[in-house]
């Protein structure tokens, strides 16, 4: 079955189509050129997703650097997309479900560019290491896990990460 995939390319979250199936393919290869790496896995994605015209860079970049995540070469994604990227990760449980609706509206009255998203697939969860839920990661780094915070701890949380972002 054909999975699709949602990450950050350029600074946009897009979906990709079969990613984890081209990421499988390319790593029975054995291939260890970087560069031959990226062309490889830009020209498997491009034949089953629109690229954005121009953007092609950006997408041999984002897709390696999540290759390399992918296969356990780094633990979280490196390339900085310039916005704050948010992932609630949960099985939509009453505390999961509260913890989305309070990063929302966090998010809405501090009037935030962000990448969010709610992440209810058990297997992302697992990728990285998240054994309980509600857990919040904020830029491939996980905040707190097991728990809902305050709305004052969880702007300051905000806060902190998009200072990390500035620098």
């Amino acid at each position: 079955m054909t999975t699709v995939r949602q990450i950050g390319i350029g600074g946009v979250t897009v979906g990709i189509i079969g990613l984890d199936e081209v990421f499988a393919e390319v790593k029975a290869l054995v291939e260890t050129d970087e560069e031959k790496l990226k062309d490889m896995i830009f020209e498997k994605v491009k034949a089953k997703n629109y690229i954005v015209p121009g953007q092609e860079e950006y997408y041999r970049d984002d897709l390696f650097d999540e290759y390399k995540v992918y296969t356990g070469q780094q633990n979280a994604r490196t390339r900085k997309t310039g916005r704050l990227e948010i992932r609630v990760y949960g099985a939509g449980c009453p505390r999961c479900e509260q913890l989305d609706r309070l990063v929302m509206e966090v998010i809405a009255k501090n009037g935030l560019a962000v990448d969010y998203q709610y992440v209810k697939d058990i297997k992302e969860m697992v990728k990285l290491r998240i054994l309980a839920s509600p857990s919040l990661v904020i830029n491939g780094k996980i905040a707190f896990i097991g728990r809902v915070p305050g709305r004052k701890e969880l702007e300051k949380i905000f806060r902190d990460a998009i200072k990390q972002i500035e620098k």
